[in-house]
C-alpha cells in the first residue's frame, strides 16, 4: 500500500506544477498579448465585413428590422472588442487601429443618424440602401489598410 502512495505522488506533483503554470510563469508574455490583440482586431474586422454583407443582402422592410438590429449590434460589439484590444497592440499598430476604429465609429454614427432621420420621414427603403453603401465605403476606407 505504501508503494501505491509513492507512485501517486510524482503524478500529483506534475499535475500541480502544470496547473500552477510551471511554478513561476506570470502569464502571457508581451509578445503573446500583442499577437492575441492583433488576432482579436483581425477577427472583429472580418466580422464587421460579414455584418455589412448581411445588411447588403436584406430587403429594407419591417420584416428585416430584427436582422438589421442583430447586424448592427454585432458591429457595435466588434468595435468594442477592437477598442479593448488596443492597449495590448504593438505600438506601431496601436495608433493605426485606434484611428481606424474611431473613424469607422464616427462614420457609422453619421450614417445611422442619416438613416434614422430618413426613416422618420417615411422613406426607410430609400435611406437604408444608401446608408449600407456608405457603411461599406467607410469600412473599406478605414479597415482595409490594417494588416491582418
Amino acid at each position: 500500500m505504501h508503494l501505491r502512495h509513492a507512485a501517486v505522488l510524482p503524478v500529483l506533483v506534475l499535475a500541480l506544477t502544470a496547473a500552477a503554470g510551471c511554478g513561476g510563469d506570470k502569464g502571457p508574455s508581451k509578445a503573446d498579448k500583442q499577437a492575441q490583440a492583433q488576432t482579436t482586431v483581425c477577427t472583429a474586422r472580418s466580422d464587421i465585413q460579414a455584418q455589412i454583407t448581411t445588411l447588403q443582402g436584406l430587403t429594407p422592410n419591417l420584416a428585416s428590422v430584427p436582422q438589421i438590429k442583430t447586424a448592427v449590434s454585432a458591429i457595435v460589439s466588434d468595435l468594442g472588442k477592437i477598442k479593448d484590444a488596443e492597449p495590448d497592440l504593438r505600438p506601431d499598430a496601436k495608433q493605426q487601429v485606434q484611428q481606424a476604429n474611431q473613424a469607422f465609429a464616427d462614420k457609422a454614427k453619421a450614417v445611422g443618424t442619416a438613416a434614422v432621420s430618413g426613416g422618420l420621414s417615411g422613406d426607410i427603403a430609400g435611406q437604408l440602401k444608401p446608408a449600407i453603401q456608405q457603411l461599406e465605403a467607410a469600412y473599406k476606407e478605414v479597415f482595409t489598410p490594417l494588416a491582418c
